[in-house]
């Protein structure tokens, strides 16, 4: 495969509703279609639902619609939880609690025993049922962590939200993932393809040494770039700190709201040179209709952030 092209979404929070929203979801395949690019893939970056409501056959429709139209296989499009899609419960609450406060929260989360692990993953029950009804695949959670392969790329998928749900957590920038298992989710890593990683919550939004491990680990694993979105405000930043470059790219949301920046992202990588772009995609509720973001960054190209990995200009 020469190229590769993907479109990323996030925080699509699809029981919120207003005009706007509406008016939005209708013309997002339109617009879509209306950029005459073949996409292999889409990511969809958490917040399925809104605010732990019901997950509807409608959001289901919506999501396969866009896929099938723009001939994505379902088995290409890749999803993962965020923290709307996660279920409160006292017994989750505590638990979380007494981790979050012991004295090296990061380091307790590797300790976890099997009883306690899963008493926090039910959290995410009704979002795996989600899952299989829009993929038709059971949500690999037995892994919690886990890498999908295709022709040329790996998709990393990253459950940012095992103690995720409680609240203040934005502000107390206490949430962890548990470095343990990634690290084995990423031992059967291909180091020298394309390596895509996903997750709900950006960086910033962990512990502080959860955070330094985590770019620790993709650095080492040669991962290229990590998708998130929660913030509902679009990024796109290099983290050049480690042996290999890691592009950090976040996206609006999907909802129409006071507080809400609402786009997409699409992507473009050439695998032969490592050339690629990130193009940035907003909603103008003031003209009704999709347009290019070109005010997201300073240093873009029109809506167009530029970007090179270097290790397929190499490996070419």
């Amino acid at each position: 495969m020469k190229e590769l092209n993907w479109i990323h979404m996030s925080d699509i929070h699809y029981n919120f509703e207003n005009y706007d929203t509406q008016l939005m979801r209708d013309k997002t395949l339109s617009y879509l279609q209306s950029l005459k690019t073949k996409f292999q893939f889409m990511v969809i970056t958490g917040d399925i639902r809104y605010k732990g409501k019901a997950y509807t056959d409608d959001t289901i429709e919506f999501i396969r619609n866009i896929a099938e139209n723009l001939n994505i296989s379902i088995n290409n499009v890749f999803v993962i939880p965020g923290n709307h899609d996660v279920k409160r419960s006292p017994k989750r609450e505590l638990i979380i609690k007494g981790i979050i406060s012991s004295e090296i929260p990061s380091d307790e989360i590797n300790k976890l025993d099997d009883e306690t692990f899963n008493d926090l993953l039910i959290g995410q029950s009704e979002f795996f049922d989600f899952y299989k009804k829009l993929t038709g695949n059971d949500y690999k959670k037995e892994n919690f962590h886990f890498v999908e392969s295709r022709d040329g790329y790996n998709i990393i998928h990253i459950n940012t939200c095992l103690i995720s749900g409680f609240d203040g957590e934005d502000e107390q920038r206490k949430l962890l993932i548990g470095q343990k298992k990634l690290r084995e989710a990423l031992k059967i890593l291909d180091h020298d393809v394309f390596n895509v990683a996903i997750g709900h919550h950006s960086i910033e939004c962990l512990d502080p040494k959860e955070q330094e491990r985590l770019i620790h680990n993709l650095s080492d694993c040669q991962i290229d770039m990590y998708l998130s979105g929660h913030v509902h405000k679009p990024n796109a930043t290099f983290d050049v700190n480690n042996e290999n470059n890691l592009l950090l790219v976040s996206c609006g949301s999907g909802m129409c709201d006071d507080f809400s920046s609402v786009g997409l992202i699409t992507g473009f990588i050439n695998m032969e040179t490592g050339d690629g772009k990130i193009a940035f995609h907003k909603w103008s509720q003031k003209l009704d209709k999709w347009i290019k973001d070109n005010e997201v960054l300073r240093n873009m190209i029109d809506n167009i952030k530029p970007i090179k990995i270097k290790k397929l200009e190499k490996k070419n």
